[in-house]
């Protein structure tokens, strides 16, 4: 059929019925999405539910795009930011510029319905320029890969005392847990994610998708950090979040988890994003971690952290600033 001659639908996302997405969502992206992963990504978010436009021609569904509310402590302060995710078009209507108009059609619906627009988002490759050059999004940030060698880290703490820490996996909120959060330090960071109870809860133990696993770590009866991670398909380990109830445990435990991951999952590499956050920063360079400076070879790839903003500030904090922000990989959508 001509391009000229397809009208699209274009409208809201009524929040049902949400896996008529399933076939477009495993065809565009090779997202295998059921009805689990709708109800759990769109509708169960503690901070709202997805606000999203689609296209459809024929009744059937041609593009989507959406975003997500999530909660943010800009200088301690909640604050609902957005975060793009799941941008898709069928492969039988691409290149018809619907991603761009239901994008628009997301922010416009944004600023009228609330006064205001802050969107965040770590975009694919194939999505990148299209965020940047058609939608006036600010590249802000490339993270690297922090990595570390098994072998690298048994020489630099071999004469190291090991902590008195225990380990425990967890696999669901248990109120031990939930009061580590309420009395949890909140990082220093301008901007970082709001990690409690709730959020935790829906993003890591409830997540039908990522199959994250977590550990935490006790001192007697009292929960002192935690960390979630996952074995990638090439048998590292990746860190999506390394906390501790207060920032100067950092240096004295992260060690201790560190070699307790090498340990238990027999891994030969683990690895996260090179924080920006100066004290995990420092804790993790302690123990050997190191970032390849080259555009080639092993943990050489850069995850671009882009931000769209009407006013490019929240409460005076510049959100164009990388070094404003503290963001595990664990906020990635």
């Amino acid at each position: 059929m001509p391009e000229n001659t397809i009208n699209f639908d274009i409208k809201l996302v009524v929040p049902h019925n949400l896996e008529r997405f399933s076939e477009m969502a495993n065809a565009s992206l090779g997202l295998k999405a059921d009805s689990r992963y709708f109800k759990w990504k769109y509708l169960d978010n503690p901070a709202g539910q997805v606000l999203a436009f689609e296209a459809a021609h024929e009744g059937e569904p041609a593009s989507f795009y959406g975003v997500i509310p999530e909660i943010y402590l800009v200088r301690g302060q909640p604050i609902k930011i957005y975060q793009s995710m799941d941008t898709m078009t069928h492969p039988k209507y691409q290149k018809r510029g619907l991603f761009t108009k239901l994008a628009k059609a997301t922010y416009d619906y944004i600023l009228e319905t609330e006064g205001n627009l802050t969107v965040v988002g770590i975009p694919g490759g194939n999505s990148f320029h299209g965020f940047v050059n058609k939608l006036g999004w600010k590249h802000v940030h490339n993270f690297r890969y922090f990595f570390l060698h098994k072998a690298v880290f048994s020489a630099r703490t071999i004469f190291r005392r090991r902590s008195v820490l225990s380990f425990q996996h967890a696999s669901e909120m248990t109120p031990d847990l939930a009061q580590y959060f309420q009395k949890r330090q909140p990082s220093r960071a301008p901007i970082s994610n709001h990690i409690h109870a709730d959020f935790f809860n829906w993003r890591v133990f409830q997540n039908p998708y990522k199959g994250f696993q977590v550990v935490i770590m006790k001192d007697a009866d009292a929960v002192l950090g935690l960390c979630v991670y996952k074995i990638q398909d090439n048998g590292r380990c990746f860190v999506h979040l390394l906390d501790f109830l207060r920032r100067e445990l950092f240096e004295v435990h992260t060690a201790s988890i560190i070699r307790h991951l090498f340990e238990k999952t027999s891994s030969q590499y683990v690895y996260t994003w090179e924080p920006l956050e100066e004290t995990i920063h420092n804790a993790l360079k302690r123990c050997g971690f190191i970032k390849n400076p080259y555009d080639r070879g092993p943990f050489s790839y850069r995850i671009p952290f882009i931000v769209k903003s009407q006013s490019g500030e929240i409460d005076g904090v510049d959100l164009y600033n990388s070094r404003n922000y503290d963001l595990p990989p664990l906020m990635q959508d």
